[in-house]
């Protein structure tokens, strides 16, 4: 969903809790401070975390340790191969359906 993070923060949060069941320790780490950066989003008092942008890219990259892209629904792969180490990461690359190279 387009704004997903900023509409529905707490879906999120229990979305990205409930895919750290595996390997639990590396996975926390892995999405530690996307988590972080979802709670300031619930707080009235925070303006929005220019980190959103950082957490998407995070999360992006744990799931890309953890789910192999077949099992990935064909109109979201494109998210696998986005915001990559290395690589520039936007709302407009997000937005985009293209696939993103190095």
């Amino acid at each position: 969903t387009e704004n997903g993070a900023e509409q529905f923060p707490n879906d999120l949060k229990v979305d990205m809790a409930a895919c750290c069941t595996k390997d639990r320790e590396k996975c926390i780490e892995d999405v530690d401070q996307a988590y972080a950066a979802l709670v300031k989003l619930l707080d009235p008092e925070e303006e929005p975390d220019p980190a959103i942008l950082k957490a998407a890219s995070l999360l992006i990259n744990a799931a890309r340790q953890r789910v192999k892209e077949g099992k990935v629904q064909k109109s979201h792969k494109h998210y696998l191969r986005k915001c990559m180490e290395g690589q520039q990461c936007s709302m407009d690359i997000l937005k985009s359906k293209k696939r993103q190279e190095l």
